[in-house]
């Protein structure tokens, strides 16, 4: 598992919803019989026109023999149970959004750069050339805002992909379960 995905809120909370449901198990099992009673009582009796007191001690505990008493046990491991399965398909499921997000900021990174360094300067270049050329009478007014429209393009095509991979930036913090609004840094 990732380092910083064990401190992960929604895995701390699933992991506390197991270990309350393993401690009902044990809840279930202690009170599967009925708690032994002591009880103290005093009498006064009138028997051939005398008076006796009597005083008596009881203890009552129950002594399964056939009902064990198991349906509130098997209730309550059947939770327990669940809440592992919830637990390790949440951890696949938290490493999964992790490693799809990390790999698909790199991505959208490596477009970036990419769009940035093969499209982006060239097309500056080219208006800068185009604003030059005009200026000398060497281009008319259309190449000048064909030029300007191919590097306006490009610029806004690039903004997009650095939207993209801040909200993917964003979306990988989420997953880590770093919050958004902190310096800390997520492992990949």
């Amino acid at each position: 598992m990732h380092q910083g995905l064990t401190a992960h809120p929604a895995l701390q909370a699933t992991q506390q919803a197991r270990d309350a449901s393993r401690a009902n198990v044990d809840v279930a099992r202690a009170q599967r019989s009925a708690d032994p009673t002591v009880s103290f009582f005093r009498e006064r009796d009138y028997l051939n026109g005398s008076r006796q007191d009597y005083n008596g001690f009881m203890l009552g505990v129950q002594v399964p023999l056939w009902n064990r008493n198991n349906g509130g046990v098997a209730r309550a491991r059947a939770e327990a149970d669940k809440q592992e399965a919830l637990l390790a398909a949440q951890q696949r499921d938290l490493e999964s959004r992790l490693y799809q997000s990390h790999l698909h900021l790199g991505h959208l990174i490596e477009q970036a750069e990419h769009y940035r360094t093969r499209l982006l300067e060239p097309a500056r270049q080219l208006l800068n050339l185009t604003r030059k050329s005009f200026a000398t009478g060497e281009q008319n007014g259309l190449a000048l805002v064909d030029a300007s429209n191919i590097h306006f393009e490009a610029q806004a095509r690039y903004l997009e992909l650095l939207h993209d991979a801040w909200l993917e930036a964003a979306e990988l913090r989420l997953a880590a379960g770093v919050s958004l609004t902190s310096r800390g840094e997520v492992q990949p």
